[in-house]
Parts: C-alpha cells; sequence; structure tokens
C-alpha cells in the first residue's frame, strides 16, 4: 500500500496496480492448488479408509457367518441326537387281528344263582392260547344283576395274529375250527362271582357260556351282540342267564384256514 502511495502520481501506476494485483491473484491460484491437493490427499486418505473399514467389515461378517454357520451346525448336530425318530407301527390287517367284546350279562329270575345271597358281584373271563387271564377278564366287577336287568361290561380285547410272530396263535385257531380241543371248536366264557374286599371267601365259577367259532367261519361274517346262553356248572342243559359278546373275526379264520390247508396239501 505505501508502494501504491508514493507512486501514485507515476505514470506507472497503472501498470504497477496491475502488478500488484496478478501478484495477488497468482498467490491466490497457488493457495487455491495446494487446498485443492490437501483436499484431494486428504479424499484419498478418507476414502483408503473407507476401503479398509469396508474390508473389514466383510472379513468380520464372514467370520461371523462362518462362527453362526458353525453354531448352527452344531445345534443341528445336537438336536439330530436328541430327537428319535418315531416309528409308526402299519395297521393289522383284518387278517392278522381278532376283537373279542364282553358286553353285558343276565341272570333269569327263577335262576339259583339270583337266590344265593353269596353271590353279589360278578365278572366274566375267558382263556386264549398264551394271553394272561389278566388280560382277558373284565377289569371290573359289577354287582350281580336283579330280576330282568342287564348290567354292562363293554370291555374288548384285541388279540394279535400275525403271520410271522404269532404262528402258534394261529394254529390253536384252526385245531378250534376243526372243533378240537377240549371246548370242542367253541370259546368257552366264564362267569366268577367275586367276594366283596372284607370278605375272605375265594373266586367261584357260577356260569359258563359258549360261542361256536365254526359259525362265524362258515358264513363268512363277525358277529355283533350275539346272546349266548349262560348254563351253570352242574347243570349245563338248562339255561340260567344269558352273556351278549361281539366277535370280528371273520377275516382272520378265513386266512388261517386257508393258510393251515395249503401248508397241508403242499
Amino acid at each position: 500500500m505505501e508502494y501504491l502511495s508514493r507512486n501514485i502520481l507515476s505514470g506507472n501506476t497503472l501498470q504497477q496496480v496491475n502488478y500488484t494485483e496478478w501478484k495477488f491473484s497468482g498467490l491466490k491460484l497457488s493457495i487455491d492448488d495446494d487446498l485443492k491437493d490437501r483436499q484431494k490427499e486428504e479424499e484419498m486418505i478418507s476414502f483408503s479408509a473407507l476401503i479398509q473399514n469396508e474390508a473389514l467389515h466383510l472379513v468380520n461378517d464372514k467370520e461371523s457367518c462362518e462362527q453362526a454357520s458353525e453354531v448352527s451346525e452344531a445345534q443341528t448336530t445336537d438336536s439330530d441326537d436328541i430327537v428319535t425318530p418315531i416309528l409308526q407301527k402299519r395297521p393289522k390287517a383284518d387278517s392278522e387281528k381278532m376283537c373279542i367284546e364282553i358286553v353285558s350279562l343276565a341272570f333269569y329270575s327263577e335262576a339259583e344263582v339270583m337266590l344265593d345271597e353269596n353271590v353279589k358281584q360278578v365278572y366274566v373271563e375267558y382263556k386264549f392260547y398264551d394271553i394272561p387271564l389278566s388280560e382277558t377278564e373284565t377289569p371290573v366287577s359289577l354287582r350281580k344283576p336283579r330280576a330282568g336287568e342287564r348290567i354292562h361290561f363293554h370291555f374288548s380285547k384285541v388279540i394279535d395274529l400275525d403271520r410271522l410272530e404269532q404262528k402258534g396263535r394261529r394254529q390253536f385257531l384252526f385245531a378250534m375250527l376243526n372243533g378240537q380241543g377240549p371246548e370242542q371248536g367253541r370259546l368257552k366264557f366264564t362267569v366268577v362271582s367275586d367276594p366283596m374286599d372284607d370278605e375272605h371267601e375265594e373266586c367261584q365259577e357260577v356260569g359258563y357260556a359258549y360261542l361256536k367259532l365254526w359259525q362265524i367261519m362258515e358264513s363268512g361274517r363277525d358277529i355283533l351282540e350275539q346272546e349266548l346262553d349262560i348254563v351253570s356248572p352242574e347243570d349245563q342243559l338248562t339255561p340260567i342267564g344269558s352273556l351278549k359278546v361281539s366277535l370280528q373275526a371273520a377275516a382272520a379264520f378265513h386266512a388261517i384256514y386257508k393258510e393251515m390247508t395249503e401248508d397241508l396239501f403242499s
């Protein structure tokens, strides 16, 4: 500024001003260039740092995914070790099973068992090859029916007749269908007097009922709530009551009879 004031009246003033402005302008350009260079350097540094961070994130993400995958695999493995597949058995075909149901019971009013005060409650059982009586007797004893009354058990038992696993039972039934055995091809039901809990008497058989299995084989039809005569152990000619039973076994009887006869003639 002093330089300008001293030379303000000289002819070189305008030239000097222009020169000074050019110098200032050049200085400004130089400063601007330096700033731009610094900004570029800072941007490059920032960009490089960003790239490094992104790479680090990618590595971390990959490691996290791998760890998560390992955990997931470990959990799956643990789960596979714990969970045991449930094997469902196929339903038995009608030719490989039979179902016996003890439905109800009644005594005739004039029967001796109705007059016997020692008979207070009864249950029903039957015998079948290797099955224990505990599985073929009605699970409860019921009060002795009054005259004209029926007591209802509705006790069902499905007997496995698998062709491979239960050959003994199938042979047993084949013999019964041919009228062999002590019951001559009949399934015997026994009516038993069961003493009360506070009494010290023993169980006593008070009646029998017989189901002819051959009639089911001949007809090819199951029976539903068929009434069987109950007879006294002392007199098996005079009925003392009736027992209703159901039996689903026609398909099994037919298959067993066919199988066994083919084996005999083969």
